[in-house]
Formats: structure tokens, C-alpha cells, sequence
């Protein structure tokens, strides 16, 4: 058993917080160009793997989030150039168990003011 010193450390260790600054990063970056309030709407149908099948988008940047319990889930964006596409820019989240089996993903997109 951990002494609640060495979990506080783990909590707050320096890769954590990377990847929390990177995350926010991706975010930031994902909608530079949209309004201050943009909100994230769910694109049925669309997933990761679709996106990165399809050869039309390039993945701007990843980040995992783990959970004490094992199960994780792996932030991706992407952008387009394709001036036709129905969307520019997407936000996908695949979620795994422990295991690293998927148990759901879904894709963002900003949502129009």
C-alpha cells in the first residue's frame, strides 16, 4: 500500500502535467481560429480510425489519459485541407479498458455559432 505522500507524487509528477499541457495545447491549437465559445458537437458515424483509413486528414496531435484502475483514453486531433469536406477539424476520444480493448470512441467537431 501506497503512503498517501507517494500517491500525491504520482498525481503530480512531471509527465502528468505534460501531458496535460499538451493536451490543453492540442485544444488550443485544434480551434485557434474558432470564437472563444466554441462548444464541440458529436459527428455520428466518424471515428479515429475512419479518419486515419480515409487519407484526407492528418492528425494534429495525440495525448492518453490513465485512470488508476488501468482503463484509458487517447485524445486525437485532426484537420483537413480539403476545402469540400463536410468538416475542417475534429476531435476524436477512444476510450480502452485495462486490457487496451477499445470500449467506445466518438468524434467532435466545433459546432457552428
Amino acid at each position: 500500500m501506497k503512503s498517501p505522500a507517494q500517491r500525491l507524487s504520482r498525481l503530480f509528477c512531471p509527465r502528468k502535467l505534460l501531458s496535460v499541457a499538451v493536451v490543453l495545447a492540442g485544444l488550443v491549437a485544434a480551434t485557434a481560429n474558432a470564437s472563444p465559445a466554441t462548444r464541440w458537437t458529436l459527428v455520428p458515424g466518424v471515428s479515429s480510425a475512419s479518419i486515419a483509413l480515409s487519407g484526407q486528414w492528418d492528425m494534429k496531435t495525440s495525448n492518453a489519459l490513465r485512470w488508476s484502475d488501468g482503463r484509458c483514453a487517447l485524445i486525437t486531433y485532426w484537420a483537413t485541407a480539403d476545402k469540400d469536406a463536410r468538416y475542417r477539424y475534429l476531435r476524436c476520444i477512444d476510450y480502452m479498458d485495462a486490457s487496451f480493448q477499445d470500449t467506445a470512441n466518438s468524434c467532435y467537431q466545433p459546432a457552428v455559432n
